[in-house]
């Protein structure tokens, strides 16, 4: 009897020092999750540093810029999503300026000399356009709570990062791209409503209308960019991928499968995927006050 007594104690006490190391487990969570936080922020910034905003810059990556610059938008991808978010506006911050006041000191340039001083500056162009078009949401809403809501230092420089952002979308990815020719696929068009979704959240903030990008640096004034946002540019895109969704995309059962009956289940699936995408259009376009 005294040892199962004895042996019963031990397992009380055992047990009460495993609730106490358990409590002290959790009193320090907090700490440990800052800790991790502060592990992967700076995993984030020295990738960003990696994918540097000057490595962008280098010659190769330059020299097909129009209509898309196939070259640099992997490589911007990348660093919009490692970049800090203050690097960010830093970035446009001070390449903005630099398209704007570098000149060219030459007392007589050749047409030749003229023509690559503007096109190195188009080349930034293109990189700032590159990253703020890729930068993920979540990271935007970060500058924009951080810049614009907050007045930070930078609030001009991220209200010319949101002009960027949808010069890229819209002008490249948009208009010299999937909106350029016939859509082919459905895959076509839940990638135009992923990029058209991007602008639409730009042209609904409350401060949309001070969107603005002013790049007067170039010696040819026709490069010259002198932007302010009008919000209903979205409207005008949803219609468009609406108009080119419904007369130039046909779901068709293609002979892709030689398993039995799957073609037609494909087919099932792509005329869904369509019928969503084409449903989110609408309900889009309802929602800046237009019947589809």
């Amino acid at each position: 009897m005294k040892t199962t007594i004895s042996l019963m104690c031990t397992l009380l006490l055992l047990t009460a020092c495993g609730a106490d190391e358990a409590i002290e487990a959790t009193k320090s969570m907090p700490e440990r999750m800052d800790q991790m936080k502060q592990k992967m922020d700076e995993t984030e910034t020295a990738l960003g540093r990696v994918f540097s905003f000057e490595a962008l810059l280098k010659e190769p990556y330059g020299k097909n810029l129009i209509p898309v610059p196939f070259d640099l938008i992997p490589f911007a991808t990348e660093f919009s999503k490692y970049a800090p978010t203050k690097e960010l506006v830093e970035v446009v911050y001070l390449w903005v300026r630099k398209i704007n006041e570098v000149t060219l000191d030459l007392p007589s340039p050749t047409p030749d000399e003229v023509f690559q001083f503007d096109w190195r500056k188009m080349h930034v162009q293109a990189a700032l356009q590159a990253v703020a078009g890729t930068i993920p949401r979540t990271k935007l809403e970060k500058i924009i709570r951080e810049q614009i809501f907050a007045s930070g230092r930078y609030s001009d420089a991220a209200l010319n990062l949101l002009m960027l952002r949808v010069r890229y979308l819209r002008d490249v990815m948009l208009d010299a791209s999937l909106l350029s020719e016939k859509m082919n696929d459905v895959g076509d068009l839940e990638k135009a409503v992923e990029y058209a979704d991007e602008i639409d959240y730009i042209a609904r903030l409350r401060f949309a209308r001070q969107i603005h990008l002013d790049l007067t640096g170039f010696k040819n004034n026709d490069l010259d960019v002198m932007e302010v946002f009008e919000p209903s540019v979205a409207l005008k895109i949803w219609q468009k991928i609406k108009f080119k969704a419904t007369v130039n995309l046909k779901v068709e059962l293609k002979d892709v499968s030689g398993v039995p009956g799957e073609n037609e289940l494909l087919y099932q699936e792509n005329q869904a995927r369509y019928n969503k995408a084409l449903t989110f259009v609408n309900d889009k376009i309802r929602a800046w006050g237009v019947q589809p």
